[in-house]
Formats: structure tokens, sequence, C-alpha cells
């Protein structure tokens, strides 16, 4: 008897107000996953400037948290969604899509050794990281 995930055989995950596609290959968002954008919220409710400041989700899989974190920056916030996985950056290229936050979140391809390094030009100008990973 094979034990597969739920999300895996319906094709979605749901989290927070978000449905979002999932695949084998792409870890599915966990519940609590929730509490660090609960924090960003907090975080960008003490200091109004983050909202419009560049985020970095390291490790994106799926995109949930920079996709639910671009939904509460302001209009200039923007988000850098990092994995090394093609198949998660792919899945979470296409949950940016069909969220609606193409214009806020963008997908890269990093190596599995430097998330950084696909960073290069907008080190320093970086106003928060979230990462959940497995």
């Amino acid at each position: 008897l094979l034990r597969v995930p739920f999300q895996y055989l319906v094709g979605c995950s749901h989290w927070r107000d978000l449905v979002l596609l999932t695949r084998p290959g792409v870890l599915c968002p966990r519940p609590e996953t929730e509490l660090l954008i609960d924090l960003c919220i907090e975080a960008l409710a003490e200091n109004e400037e983050l909202k419009e400041g560049l985020w970095v989700d390291l490790g994106t899989g799926s995109g949930a948290l920079a996709i639910a974190l671009a939904k509460e920056l302001g209009e200039k916030g923007r988000v850098l969604a990092v994995d090394a996985s093609p198949e998660a950056a792919a899945i979470a290229r296409v949950n940016v899509e069909r969220c609606g936050v193409q214009h806020k979140v963008t997908v890269l391809d990093s190596d599995v050794e430097n998330w950084f390094g696909v960073l290069g030009n907008h080190m320093g100008k970086i106003s928060g990281i979230v990462s959940n990973p497995p």
C-alpha cells in the first residue's frame, strides 16, 4: 500500500486563503508554516517601510510563503522566490500566476549549494527573508 499525501492525489493544497497546485517532488505547504506569515504581518505592522521592501523566500517550493507575503506587501513591495529544484520553481511560477501576484513575485532557480548566488545585485537591498525548508 502506497502512502501518498492527499494533496498529491487531488493536485492541490488549501493553505491560508490560497489553493496551490501541488505535485510529487514539491513539498505540500504545512499548516504550521502559516505562523511565519503571521510573524511577517506583525513585522509589517510595526515597520511600514518593510511593506515596500524587497523580501526573499528561500526554498520556495510551491511558492506558498512568497505568494502569501506578496499579498500583504504594499504596492512597491516585491518577493524573490528562490528554489534549487527546477520542478519546484516551475510549480511556484504556476502558483504565482494563478494567484495573480506575478507583478510582485519573481521565481528564481538557484544552485542547490548556494541559494544566495542568484540574489547577486540584490544583496544589501533585502528587507527580510522567510524560509521554511523541510
